[in-house]
């Protein structure tokens, strides 16, 4: 990927490759009759929850019994963008939400509804 040209072609690359696998096997899991009890989590979602609602509602979606859930939610929030304490990493860019907006451009939207025509609405997001 470091010796494509710019992010655009990367993203592009992204989308054709093991990205648009992975978003293939979520908009079947999506529609799936078979995954009627999948928690679909929105990252957006989490990168804002800041009363930890949406975290309590995963966790105990994984089963976190009660006696655990203020430890889950403590180690979550330590790790949450929102957390001024959060140490930064490399995959994390800006701690923003909805990044995608600013760098999908209209080529790029055109490319992603070639390849993902429905996707975006199936999964709960919009354009």
């Amino acid at each position: 990927m470091h010796t494509l040209p710019d992010d655009r072609a990367r993203l592009v690359f992204e989308m054709e490759n093991v990205a648009g696998l992975t978003i293939q096997r979520m908009s079947t899991a999506a529609s799936s009759p078979g995954h009627k009890d999948t928690l679909f989590i929105h990252l957006e979602d989490l990168m804002t929850d800041t009363r930890m609602e949406r975290f309590e509602q995963m966790f105990s979606h994984f089963g976190v019994s009660p006696a655990y859930m203020p430890l889950a939610l403590a180690v979550a929030f330590k790790n949450s963008v929102f957390n001024p304490q959060m140490k930064r990493s490399k995959h994390i860019t800006s701690g923003r939400s909805e990044l995608w907006r600013s760098v999908f451009n209209d080529d790029l939207c055109a490319r992603f509804r070639e390849y993902h025509p429905d996707v975006v609405e199936k999964l709960g997001y919009s354009w």
